[in-house]
């Protein structure tokens, strides 16, 4: 309880040691006069007969004026557009400070005529719009993307100074549109035998570029690798510059098994059946079988109006396919379970090419994805 006391009054001792050092005399001594205007006219609405701080106020009231005017004369000759931020802050600045006296009946009595910069405020911001609009519609007229995403960026702060500034919500949508990188991915040539196969893996990859989160900055779309489009701004060119499909690797172990104390047959004696104990035999054949399919898929960015290759990379996929299966000559009792459920299994039927081409391709669909994300998502 004692700590929680003691913590209490350091926070009040604190904020009483801050605000004795905002006092109207100490802001006027270190030439904040804004600030001692503001903390003037609030001390004198509750202690309208304070001599020193109407004094404060008569003195500090012309003073904030004289510097903030300067301030703005000052900024008049940079050439930076955002100036007009600062410019209209000064005259909100100005403009609170009347506001505030007239708010105030002492301080009204003592400067009954508070100047208003209501009209300078106005032209200010109008200023303002004008400058950020004009650099918008002189970066659109560019008709480049990078440009129309500067002239969003103008355009928006125009709209800080004056909401729906001439055009400019037109003139927004048409950099919006200009502001989207138009790319075209070119389908891979390959022979009919693996069109199908190499279209799903088109198909998704496409798919996946426009379903990465890239602001709606990039368009992808489709075209095959012979056509050309006027409206894109760079072009994929996808091309499978080898791959293999179904290269078989075939090994066989051969094992001779042998089991003793087999039953393998019965006799009689004196009209009671005997087991008869031999030792069983048998060649047993494993095979192991691998189906190797992989194949390198070059990718490359081309601008479409220079033919600049702007990145380029290769991706490998690697995919194989396994199986074991088994046969046996001679008595399956001189099997082990393990071999007998291998025979059991039979011989397995290898997926067809086009499967085989797919999933060769998935590890390059993931390469090929994360090479193309990385470059749009900063574009």
């Amino acid at each position: 309880m004692c700590m929680k006391i003691k913590k209490v009054l350091s926070v009040f001792i604190l904020a009483s040691l801050l605000v004795s050092c905002a006092t109207p005399a100490r802001l006027y001594k270190n030439g904040e006069y804004y600030k001692a205007t503001i903390a003037s006219v609030k001390r004198l609405r509750s202690k309208p007969d304070d001599i020193k701080v109407q004094d404060i106020l008569t003195k500090t009231y012309s003073l904030a004026i004289d510097y903030l005017q300067q301030s703005i004369n000052d900024l008049q000759y940079e050439k930076d557009p955002n100036k007009y931020y600062s410019i209209v802050k000064y005259y909100n600045m100005l403009n609170t400070m009347a506001n505030e006296i007239m708010r105030c009946p002492k301080a009204y009595e003592l400067i009954p005529e508070p100047i208003d910069f209501l009209a300078e405020l106005q032209a200010a911001k109008e200023t303002g719009a004008e400058e950020f609009y004009s650099l918008g519609i002189e970066a659109l007229e560019q008709n480049d993307v990078k440009q129309a995403r500067l002239a969003l960026f103008y355009f928006d702060n125009a709209n800080n100074f004056i909401r729906g500034y001439k055009d400019i919500n037109s003139m927004t949508k048409e950099a919006q549109n200009k502001s989207i990188l138009k790319v075209a991915v070119q389908k891979p040539l390959i022979s009919t035998k693996y069109q199908l196969s190499s279209d799903f893996f088109f198909d998704n990859l496409l798919e996946g570029l426009n379903n990465a989160n890239y602001r709606n900055r990039v368009d992808f779309f489709g075209q095959s690798s012979r056509s050309t489009n006027n409206n894109a701004h760079q072009i994929i060119i996808l091309d499978f510059v080898d791959f293999t499909v179904g290269n078989t690797v075939e090994s066989r172990k051969i094992i001779d098994c042998k089991r003793d104390s087999v039953i393998t047959d019965y006799v009689n004696i004196r009209g009671q059946s005997y087991p008869v104990y031999n030792t069983v035999r048998a060649r047993f054949i494993e095979t192991d079988v691998e189906i190797v399919s992989a194949g390198i898929l070059s990718v490359q960015v081309i601008d479409s109006k220079t033919k600049k290759v702007i990145r380029k990379s290769e991706f490998r996929g690697r995919y194989i396919w396994t199986s074991t299966w088994a046969t046996y000559e001679g008595d399956q009792r001189a099997l082990n379970q393990r071999q007998i459920d291998l025979y059991n299994r039979g011989i397995e039927i290898p997926p067809p090419p086009q499967t085989l081409f797919v999933e060769f391709t998935k590890p390059i669909y993931a390469q090929t994805i994360d090479f193309l994300t990385d470059y749009y998502y900063h574009y």
